[in-house]
């Protein structure tokens, strides 16, 4: 099984997990219907210890007693072997509060595809942690200084407009990013509340929310680009200069093509006189 041909780590431990359950499923053996939690982690320690078998055959001897020549990796990241199997390292933090996989982590070669599945994953999870506490929160702060009152906030939000919805049981960094659908008038013809819809991360379903206009904070993003539509709209110089260029397109063609035929016809015309 080839590791490369697979563009996430979660990807490959689940084709990995569904071939291990296809083995076990010969053998006759009871298997749920969703991949659990178990499999995986028996998928990741599987792709483990099978690159640490063909990138460090001999700290692995070593450790295994099988070999009594110390190699020089082990002595400086000072090496062990788990109760699974598994190579780790050890060192100062060891007697730190932290976390065991944090204290004694996995090793795996630098260059390694698998390696850099593991990076990528690690990018990502700090990119969805940084949007949520620092992009999304300095956003709302801008946006409530130019919001003053609650007169022109309902005016700011518009239709199709993307909001963050304000939940005052939660911190400001797990707040749900929604799209407003429709605003709901009341019958005095004020709004109150609107509909938004809010997609799931997981499963890429939509679900549709009623929430009042001063719960829904907006990020700014179509309104800056419709008011730049809109300048350019009333802007008569940028309608004028558009119809020239419009009415300067077919004359450019044209000129093009000619030049184009008459060359043409020269170089048939040397032909016929080389011939």
């Amino acid at each position: 099984m080839d590791c490369n041909r697979y563009s996430t780590k979660e990807q490959l431990l689940r084709v990995t997990a569904l071939l291990k359950r296809f083995g076990d499923k010969t053998r006759r053996q009871p298997v749920p219907i969703e991949v659990t939690a178990n499999e995986l982690r028996a998928a990741e320690k599987l792709w483990v210890n099978t690159i640490q078998a063909s990138n460090f055959e001999d700290e692995r001897s070593y450790l295994q007693g099988v070999s009594k020549k110390e190699p020089l990796l082990v002595r400086q990241l000072d090496l062990f072997l788990d109760e699974e199997g598994t190579i780790r390292c050890q060192g100062r933090i060891d007697k730190s509060s932290l976390p065991m996989t944090t204290k004694r982590p996995i090793l795996l070669p630098a260059r390694h595809f698998y390696t850099q599945l593991k990076y990528h994953k690690r990018l990502l999870n700090q990119f969805a942690k940084q949007w949520r506490t620092e992009y999304l929160t300095s956003l709302r702060e801008s946006s409530r200084s130019k919001v003053s009152s609650d007169a022109a906030r309902k005016l700011a939000i518009e239709e199709g407009e993307i909001v963050v919805l304000k939940n005052d049981k939660s911190s400001r960094s797990f707040w749900k990013v929604a799209r407003v659908e429709e605003l709901l008038p009341s019958k005095d013809g004020v709004i109150r509340a609107a509909k938004v819809r809010v997609v799931n991360q997981e499963n890429g379903k939509s679900t549709w929310l009623r929430r009042p206009i001063q719960h829904l904070v907006p990020l700014e993003i179509r309104s800056s680009c419709k008011q730049k539509n809109e300048t350019h709209a009333r802007d008569p110089t940028t309608e004028e200069t558009k119809e020239d260029a419009s009415s300067k397109e077919p004359l450019k063609a044209n000129a093009r093509s000619t030049v184009v035929t008459k060359y043409f016809l020269r170089s048939q015309n040397n032909r016929k006189d080389t011939v």
